[in-house]
């Protein structure tokens, strides 16, 4: 069993002003096990080999459409389905931690499932 909640540290300017560049987020996986994803829910979910997090903006039978709070920044999404999915974020306080070898840090899905702090898009 995994732990409900996990804090993750956010890479890129698409969900700003809401989530800023290396802003450590918590993200409740469980958030949906009792309730239905709403409009206006940011999320994470699985994009291809990457989790991104992004606003749901709008729901059409199966899918949502999803959009970063930039749209100058934000990459286009096309529809996602509720299994991609994998929680609800909650923004912490505004803190950005500046780590000096970002740039290694490698497989986003590895260190979703394996760390206690993780980056997305």
């Amino acid at each position: 069993m995994s732990w409900p909640f996990k804090l993750v540290k956010i890479s890129g300017h698409s969900m700003q002003p809401t989530i800023h560049d290396r802003q450590v987020v918590l993200v409740n996986r469980w958030a949906y096990l009792f309730k239905k994803t709403r409009i206006g829910d940011i999320v994470v979910f699985r994009y291809g080999n990457e989790f991104w997090c992004k606003r749901i903006i709008s729901a059409e039978n199966i899918t949502y459409q999803v959009q970063g709070d930039n749209v100058a920044d934000s990459l286009e999404t096309p529809a996602i389905f509720a299994k991609q999915i994998i929680g609800k974020i909650f923004p912490m306080p505004n803190r950005t931690y500046g780590f000096a070898k970002d740039a290694g840090v490698g497989n986003f899905q590895r260190e979703l499932a394996d760390t206690p702090m993780a980056r997305m898009r």
